[in-house]
C-alpha cells in the first residue's frame, strides 16, 4: 500500500471517529488487552454515501416514487400521479448530486429506490399484505394510487419521505394514506434522525406534543443542571462564531466555499455561516477543544444523561404512556412504515421493512407497554449507552450519540432480535 493510500485511510478513519460513528463506541467499550473487528468496507460505504448529506437518500426517494408508479401501472393498476413529473424529479435529483457522489454511489442509490419500490408494489399486489392496513378486505384493482415524495418538506413534522394516497377507484375519497420512511444504509444499523436535545427531553418528561421549548422554561423545569446544559450548548456556538472570525476560520471558509462551487453548488448555498452543519464540522470542534480545553461532546453527553436521569426520577410521575410517546419520537418510531435498503459496494444486499422485520416488531410491541430505559454516560466519549427493558427482557437494538453541537442521534440495528 502506498503512503498516500494509507494516509487516505487514516483521514477517513479520523473523519468517522470525529463524527461519533459507533466505531468510537466499539473502541471505548474495550478493556485493556481486548480486541474487536471493524468492517472497513461498510464504514467507508457509509462515509461515501454521506459525502453530501442526505444525497443518497434523496436520490433513492425519487427513484422509489418513479419505480413504484411505473410498476403499479405495469400491473394494471391506475396511478393518478403525473409520472412524467416524477421522472423529471428523479432525473433532477441525480443531476443535483452528480458532482458530490461518484457514479457507483449514484447507481447504488437509484437501485436502492428501485428495490424498495418493488417490495412495496409486491405487497400492494398481494392484496396489500404488510403495507395497506384497512378495516375491509383490500382489493388492489378497486383503488387508485397517488404517489407523493415528501422528504424535501422539512417542516411537515413527521419522518415520512414518501406518501401513497390510496383512493376508491374513480373517486377522490382517500381510504388510506401510507406514510413511508426510506433509508439507505451500509449496514443493519441506521440513524433514526437527528434531534435537538432540549425539545427531546421536554417531550419525554413534560409534554410529548411540544415542538419547541424556550431555554428559560427548560431551565425552570430542569434546574441548575438544565442551566449548565443550556450554557454549554451556547458556548459551543459562541466558539464556532469566534472560529469563523479568526484568520484560520476565514481560510477554512474560503476553502469550503471553493469546494462547494466546484461541486456545482450556487454562490449563495456555497457560503459558510455559523449555523446548521457548520457546528458539526471537525474544524469547529477542534477550535472549541483548543480554546476551552475539552471536547464539547464529552461534557454534553454527561450532562444529557444526568438531565435524563433527573427527568426519569422526578418529572414524569410514573406516567409511562406520556414517556413512551415522547420516547417514540426521540427514536423515530412513529406511525411511519420504514423501508431500509442495506447496501454494500456492489449494490443492494437486503430490503428490510418495519412491517415484517422481527426486530422492528419487537420494539414496536415494547413501546405499547411500560418500559424501562436507562441511558449511561461513557467517559471521554460522545456515545451514550441505551438499555431498554420490557417484561424483564433486554432489547439492545438501540444506541445513541451526541454531536459536538448537542444534536442527539439514536440508531437502530435491525439485525438484533
Amino acid at each position: 500500500m502506498s503512503g498516500d493510500s494509507f494516509r487516505n485511510i487514516l483521514n477517513k478513519l479520523d473523519f468517522i471517529v470525529e463524527n461519533n460513528d459507533p466505531l468510537i463506541q466499539k473502541i471505548n467499550d474495550l478493556s485493556f488487552g481486548q480486541s474487536t473487528s471493524i468492517n472497513l468496507g461498510e464504514l467507508f460505504l457509509d462515509e461515501a454515501l454521506g459525502q453530501d448529506k442526505g444525497a443518497n437518500g434523496r436520490i433513492a426517494e425519487y427513484s422509489c416514487a418513479l419505480t413504484l408508479a411505473n410498476t403499479l401501472v405495469s400491473n394494471g393498476l391506475r396511478v393518478t400521479s403525473d409520472i412524467g413529473k416524477l421522472k423529471d424529479m428523479a432525473d433532477n435529483e441525480v443531476v443535483k448530486y452528480n458532482k458530490s457522489l461518484g457514479a457507483d454511489q449514484i447507481r447504488i442509490a437509484i437501485d436502492a429506490g428501485v428495490k424498495m419500490a418493488e417490495s412495496m408494489a409486491k405487497s400492494i399486489m398481494n392484496n396489500g399484505k404488510d403495507l395497506v392496513f384497512t378495516e375491509y378486505q383490500f382489493v388492489p384493482k378497486k383503488h387508485s394510487y397517488d404517489i407523493e415524495p415528501t422528504g424535501a418538506a422539512q417542516s411537515k413534522g413527521s419522518t415520512d419521505d414518501l406518501v401513497i394516497h390510496i383512493k376508491e377507484d374513480n373517486t377522490d375519497t382517500v381510504v388510506k394514506k401510507i406514510l413511508l420512511s426510506l433509508k439507505v444504509s451500509g449496514g443493519p444499523a441506521n440513524s433514526q434522525g437527528s434531534k435537538n436535545p432540549m425539545p427531546l427531553l421536554w417531550k419525554m418528561f413534560v409534554d410529548p406534543q411540544a415542538k419547541t421549548v424556550k431555554a428559560s422554561d427548560f431551565v425552570t423545569v430542569f434546574g441548575e443542571k438544565g442551566k449548565e446544559f443550556v450554557e454549554a450548548l451556547e458556548d459551543f456556538k459562541n466558539a464556532g462564531r469566534e472560529f469563523l472570525q479568526s484568520p484560520e476560520g476565514q481560510n477554512y471558509a474560503k476553502e469550503k466555499e471553493q469546494d462547494r462551487l466546484q461541486r456545482g453548488k450556487s454562490s449563495s448555498s456555497s457560503k459558510v455561516s455559523a449555523n446548521g452543519n457548520f457546528f458539526r464540522s471537525k474544524e469547529a470542534g477542534d477550535y472549541f477543544t483548543k480554546t476551552r480545553g475539552h471536547k464539547s461532546e464529552h461534557n454534553l453527553s454527561k450532562l444529557f444523561v444526568e438531565l435524563y436521569e433527573h427527568g426519569r426520577k422526578n418529572l414524569n410521575g410514573g406516567d409511562w404512556k406520556k414517556f413512551n410517546e415522547g420516547f417514540k419520537q426521540a427514536i423515530g418510531f412513529d406511525d411511519v412504515i420504514t423501508y431500509k435498503a442495506i447496501c454494500d459496494k456492489q449494490g443492494v444486499s437486503e430490503i428490510v421493512s418495519s412491517a415484517t422485520s422481527q426486530s422492528y416488531q419487537k420494539l414496536y410491541q415494547a413501546l405499547e407497554n411500560e418500559i424501562d430505559v436507562v441511558l449511561s454516560h461513557r467517559p471521554n466519549s460522545g456515545g451514550i449507552g441505551v438499555t431498554l427493558t420490557y417484561k424483564g427482557q433486554v432489547i439492545d437494538s438501540l444506541s445513541c450519540s451526541i454531536w459536538k453541537d448537542g444534536t442527539i442521534q439514536f440508531k437502530f440495528d435491525s439485525s438484533k432480535e
